[in-house]
């Protein structure tokens, strides 16, 4: 006899509420708390009056799940409620995918003829992602929605597609500012924004749309209880997790590991550079910071004593000048704002760079036109890029980049420096600088 009377898939696996035992112990068990505050508790379930959703891997099946329910006699019936979009929107890929691409897309695909629906794809920063991608739309051959958590890579996901498949703009759609462009219902792919996806504004039509769901590093770089309820929101048949680091440090990667991770696989790269690392012991103390308060109030007004140490944005600045002298584009990476702002100001007064060289890479200017205009003009033609880490590394893609500032520490190491490791023929070997505080004992174990 099975444990349940049925299972009816849709965003979630929902069994009859009626039928589950210890439905509160369930309930604790499929909600995740961030290891930093157990105050962001993140829940994964679905539920309604009569029926309990758990998410879809959550019985961890390799293979065809509506078989797997029956085949382990879970249940005696499946209604697969999931969507296969429009299928047949015959997107050709244009581009050649180097090899390492071509067999990651392949033992995908076979995956597919098994079964499987959800993947999470792991590759380090310039191996090409965005192609994998893409190409795994062409062949699944279905009306496709890309999440991404900056707008910055709204644009670039355009771009992106225009230039490595046979689509055209007119049949891409966006998603941002609020706002769904007015193409939408002819479109083959839609590009969105989480922030803009979360508000859930756009009713069930627009959820059902879809056969396939990219997400596209939406799970690091924004807070979880952005992205938690867009990982379970589409009932796309297909959802595809795309990331170079598939761990996150607060734990709730699992929250995308229940809805997403079906099928892991990781590549590696022959088409990035890797950089030499610099380390610059800085042994003054930037002001006193208490060690018994709570480590992620203690690490926040550590950095913002860091960032306000006149003397220390002198060496940064000088660093900065010296590999800009050097003939490289630089990338100042800060959690900051104001240290990126007395930066941008020695650099230009004391080291004589000429602004137009210099650009800001944040998320703070309020008209979104000329932010727009700024941020491409920044991207495309500055030679040193003032940056937040929350802008600065994630997704963008600036192949010319082949020096990395750390204006203030920063613990994921393999996210970004990957904004520097994209090859480009004829870029000089990346070089990062790493300061180190070594005033401050947990800076120092970090920087190690």
């Amino acid at each position: 006899m099975a444990l349940f009377s049925k299972c009816v898939i849709g965003t979630h696996l929902f069994f009859p509420k009626e039928e589950i035992e210890n439905l509160e112990e369930l309930r604790e068990n499929l909600t995740f708390i961030s290891r930093f505050d157990d105050m962001v508790r993140i829940q994964t379930y679905k539920e309604s009056d009569s029926m309990f959703g758990v998410p879809i891997n959550f019985f961890g099946f390799c293979g065809d799940i509506r078989s797997k329910l029956l085949s382990s006699n879970i249940v005696d019936k499946v209604v697969d409620l999931r969507t296969d979009g429009n299928i047949g929107i015959n997107i050709k890929l244009k581009s050649r995918l180097w090899d390492y691409q071509e067999n990651l897309v392949n033992k995908i695909m076979e995956k597919v003829r098994q079964g499987v629906t959800g993947f999470f794809v792991e590759a380090k920063p310039g191996s090409g992602k965005t192609v994998v991608g893409i190409a795994l739309m062409c062949r699944l051959n279905r009306t496709a929605l890309v999440v991404v958590p900056k707008i910055d890579l709204v644009h670039q996901w355009v771009e992106r597609l225009v230039e490595h498949s046979s689509i055209t703009k007119d049949e891409i759609a966006t998603c941002y500012n609020g706002k769904l462009s007015s193409n939408f219902d002819t479109a083959k792919v839609t590009v969105g924004l989480v922030h803009t996806l979360r508000l859930d504004r756009f009713g069930e039509t627009f959820r059902k749309r879809f056969g396939v769901v990219v997400y596209d590093e939406v799970d690091f770089s924004i807070p979880p209880s952005t992205f938690a309820p867009v990982a379970s929101m589409f009932y796309a048949r297909y959802r595809i997790g795309m990331t170079a680091t598939r761990v996150r440090s607060d734990g709730l990667h699992k929250v995308f590991d229940k809805h997403l991770g079906q099928f892991k696989i990781a590549a590696e790269s022959s088409r990035t550079m890797k950089p030499h690392v610099v380390q610059i012991f800085y042994p003054e103390s930037s002001g006193y910071v208490a060690e018994s308060i709570d480590f992620k109030y203690r690490r926040g007004q550590i950095l913002s004593r860091i960032a306000n140490n006149t003397n220390r944005n002198m060496l940064v600045a000088k660093y900065t000048y010296m590999a800009y002298e050097s003939g490289r584009d630089v990338l100042v990476l800060s959690d900051r704002k104001d240290q990126l702002m007395e930066l941008h100001s020695i650099l230009t007064t004391i080291h004589n760079v000429p602004k137009k060289h210099i650009g800001y890479f944040v998320s703070s200017m309020k008209d979104r036109a000329l932010r727009k205009e700024e941020l491409k003009r920044t991207l495309e033609k500055c030679k040193i890029i003032l940056g937040t880490y929350g802008m600065g590394s994630r997704g963008t893609d600036v192949q010319r980049l082949s020096a990395l500032i750390l204006a203030t520490p920063h613990s994921n190491m393999t996210q970004i420096s990957g904004r520097i490791e994209r090859f480009l023929e004829g870029k000089q070997q990346p070089v990062i600088i790493d300061f180190v505080d070594t005033a401050y004992s947990d800076l120092v174990k970090s920087g190690q």
